[in-house]
């Protein structure tokens, strides 16, 4: 055994150290256009035409495997009449192993080519403005090292993680998307896997805030769909980065990042384990308008929420068949177990009678282990010659959550005398499952338009099994009047058209239609209780862009949006955190719905201004209601009658000192009301500020060693009629880099601003809900992580086939 294991180290050493004697180079960038395109590789000595690959809209391409040389890029509609992208890029056995000579767009380069202009490399933008779309640009940004997905999206413009790691676009919810297709995942298991994934492995976060009928209606919010890296270099490449943060405790998180490129196949895998324990304090203070005057209740509690580990695992292949047809399956799997356990002291009170002066005292421990795993299987069929691209698929979801709460209340006056004790367990058993199908074509038809059209059908069954124990004399007793089983079983069905039109060359159109059938069932299984609705909204969508010079562009467009209620709302069953406040599910919600409407103006591709508007319906929350009778707070998902809201966003990136210091700036005014009938509220108009800053600064002039700041501010803003306090973030980091670039040690300092605290409060005629939540989590984060790559040279005697086989293969 000892002398195979020593053969196959002997010849690992013996290839690793061969790979290394002839050092080879790629060359990649990206291309916009609305038409496919060739990008051209040739020979400055000659003009030889060495490679040639196609290009389509926001694009990337690569030509790898390249040896010492001169080399200059093209890009050209027919493969023989070229436009300069990139002239002289020597290569010599020194240079990088990846020149990247930038983003380009197909008008800049068409304009500027004509007018003889040679175009210089583009600089990196972390930040970009489309119609209807905002992308966070992870990968060109400092942040990607050291840091989770959770992170990134914390510091995305638009974004905001509120109470509760909840994740809202400009306020509302938004439907999450990873790699172009919707997450099965629930907000648990959602929120434990954002916060073990490295910020490494995702290229870009987009903001669809005007998604096209393509993408699914739900979601007031949008869509937000994060993308992840993916190499278009030959052979084995991969990461590895080890974590360690100490904040109010010590976490650590190692993970890896696997992917292998040949002539037909793309095989890779990553995974991580992150340990994750925090500390939060909440403060309430409560008061009930009774026919006796206000009573008042004054609480503190606090709780240590440990979560002991979260494992995710991502796997999959592509298969390259031919030039024509692509297979993919990929496997992702989460897997949590979460502790929590809190103190909770309250003191009840009435001014002037101490005599009903009481402290109530609640042990809560609640244990949840969250199981999940999705199967997904794709088949792209591609025919450039006739322009048609034809994708189908399907997949399967499955997720369980196993837990159990375990609460026990005592009651003392204020002589600390024995009052009462109440206590009970909850089991819980909560599962869902489904699988979704879809088909979607691209044609292209009359001149310079594309058609896309396309079905899908997704099938979902939840349940929501408990069973419920009464803590007696110190033993617990099933209650079967408490115990329960829902279960809820979705369907819906889609079809959608989208016409892309460029009517004239300075006018595109984009218009859509999609048409959905729902039908929802929630089942109580105890009682034998039904309850369902059926219902077939149309979704239209209209995008608009005019070009008023190469510097210049106008667009807007209007669409309208669905928000169908979480299954977790749904379910009316209790969860409580003392003996008078608890959460409750409202199985008679209605779908909302809103009209989204959106103005853009961008000054050179950099800078731009944007407005957006929206007009909801029935827009779903969790709303806190006092009832004075039962002397209870409790929360419960209601529909907003009205909300309202609009913004302002300007995005304006700096370079200074010759772009050694890049400065990322987003700032967003904004402002929302919204009305509940079911309790007579109404929250008046309120503005606020958003504002995000990412700036990195070159410490040495190659880039080596780098210093970097990250703000985030948002003022109190509303939160469907909740009022929400202000919070600010800041961090700093800085980070070298070492054996040519391969090796990355960074430190971050986390939350230097003592300000990462949030309030919420609400009024009414029952009395008023006041919270604030204080997380100590000012500390550090050290990171270490590693780069390999282990190239190899593709044998072939037509060096023009080698782009060939990668069509369709392009970096996300």
């Amino acid at each position: 055994m000892k002398k195979y294991i020593f053969i196959f180290c002997f010849v690992l050493v013996i290839n690793l150290l061969k790979a290394q004697e002839t050092k080879t180079h790629a060359i990649e960038g990206s291309f916009k256009s609305e038409v496919p395109m060739y990008i051209l590789l040739k020979n400055t000595i000659d003009s030889t035409l060495l490679r040639a690959t196609v290009c389509d809209s926001a694009s990337y391409f690569c030509f790898d495997d390249l040896l010492a040389g001169d080399y200059y890029v093209e890009v050209s509609s027919d493969k023989k009449t070229g436009h300069l992208l990139k002239n002289n890029i020597l290569i010599t056995n020194n240079s990088e192993s990846i020149v990247d000579i930038g983003e380009y767009n197909r008008i800049d380069v068409f304009i500027q080519n004509l007018s003889g202009v040679v175009i210089e490399s583009p600089k990196r933008q972390v930040y970009e403005q489309e119609l209807g779309k905002f992308t966070f640009n992870v990968k060109h940004s400092d942040f990607a090292k050291g840091n989770k997905a959770m992170d990134a999206l914390r510091i995305t413009p638009m974004v905001t993680i509120g109470l509760d790691e909840d994740i809202q676009v400009l306020g509302q919810s938004p439907t999450i998307y990873f790699n172009g297709r919707k997450s099965n995942l629930n907000k648990t298991s959602l929120v434990q896997y954002l916060k073990a994934l490295p910020a490494g492995q995702v290229a870009k976060i987009e903001v669809i805030t005007m998604p096209s009928a393509k993408y699914e209606a739900a979601g007031s919010g949008g869509i937000i769909n994060i993308v992840f890296t993916r190499s278009s270099q030959m052979g084995l490449q991969g990461n590895v980065e080890l974590n360690y943060t100490q904040l109010h405790y010590a976490n650590y998180s190692p993970s890896i990042n696997l992917e292998f490129n040949s002539k037909k196949w793309r095989l890779f895998a990553n995974g991580g384990y992150n340990q994750n324990k925090n500390y939060r304090e909440v403060a309430h203070h409560i008061v009930y308008n009774t026919s006796s005057g206000p009573q008042i209740w004054d609480k503190y509690y606090w709780a240590r929420q440990k979560l002991n580990g979260s494992y995710f695992i991502q796997t999959g292949a592509e298969f390259f068949y031919n030039d024509n047809h692509t297979f993919y399956i990929s496997f992702t799997g989460n897997y949590g177990k979460q502790d929590l356990f809190g103190l909770d002291t309250t003191k009840v009170y009435q001014p002037g009678n101490v005599l009903t002066d009481s402290i109530l005292k609640t042990v809560n421990e609640d244990n949840n282990k969250n199981k999940d795993y999705a199967i997904d299987f794709y088949h792209t069929f591609k025919d450039e010659k006739r322009n048609i691209e034809w994708e189908s698929g399907i997949g399967y979801f499955n997720s369980n959550s196993d837990g159990q709460q375990l609460l026990n209340s005592t009651t003392t006056d204020i002589n600390n005398e024995f009052i009462g004790e109440l206590g009970y367990m909850q089991q819980r058993t909560n599962s869902f499952r489904g699988f979704n199908a879809q088909s979607d074509l691209l044609m292209s038809v009359l001149n310079n338009s594309k058609l896309k059209t396309g079905l899908k059908y997704s099938y979902t069954d939840a349940r929501f099994p408990l069973q419920w124990y009464d803590g007696v004399n110190g033993s617990l007793i099933e209650n079967e009047q408490r115990s329960d089983n829902y279960k809820i079983i979705e369907h819906i069905a889609a079809a959608y058209t989208e016409l892309m039109l460029k009517i004239h060359e300075r006018i595109k159109i984009q218009v859509g239609l999609r048409g959905e059938y729902t039908n929802n069932q929630v089942n109580n299984v105890v009682l034998d209780n039904l309850i369902q609705k059926s219902y077939f909204q149309v979704f239209p969508t209209l995008l608009a862009q005019y070009l008023i010079s190469n510097n210049h562009i106008i667009a807007g467009g209007v669409t309208r949006r669905i928000g169908r209620p979480n299954y977790g709302f749904l379910n009316p069953g209790k969860r409580y955190e003392n003996p008078y406040k608890y959460s409750i599910g409202n199985p008679y919600l209605n779908a909302g719905s809103s009209i989204n409407s959106q103005l853009m103006y961008t000054f050179k591709q950099r800078y731009s201004c944007v407005i957006f508007y929206t007009n909801g319906k029935n827009t779903i929350y969790n709303i806190p209601i006092t009832d004075p009778v039962k002397q209870t707070v409790y929360l419960m998902p209601q529909n907003v009658g009205r909300e309202q809201s609009i913004s302002i966003q300007l995005n304006f990136p700096i370079g200074l000192l010759k772009n050694r210091w890049i400065l990322s700036n987003s700032i967003r005014y904004s402002g929302s009301e919204a009305t509940v009938p079911d309790i007579e509220y109404k929250a008046p108009w309120k503005f606020y500020w958003s504002i995000q800053h990412n700036e990195t600064f070159k410490i040495t002039k190659n880039g080596k060693s780098r210093i970097g700041l990250d703000f985030n501010y948002v003022s109190s803003h509303l939160y469907g009629v909740q009022t929400v306090g202000s919070m600010a973030t800041l961090d700093i980091n800085i980070s070298r880099d070492f054996f040519k670039d391969r090796c990355t040690i960074k430190v971050i300092g986390r939350n230097l601003l003592d300000t990462h605290n949030q309030t919420m409060e609400r009024m009414d005629e029952s009395g008023s809900f006041y919270q604030k939540l204080y997380s100590n989590d000012r500390g550090f984060t050290v990171s270490l992580s590693w780069n390999f790559q282990t190239g190899f040279k593709r044998k072939t005697k037509n060096k023009q086939s080698l782009t060939e086989d990668q069509k369709g293969r392009t970096q996300l």
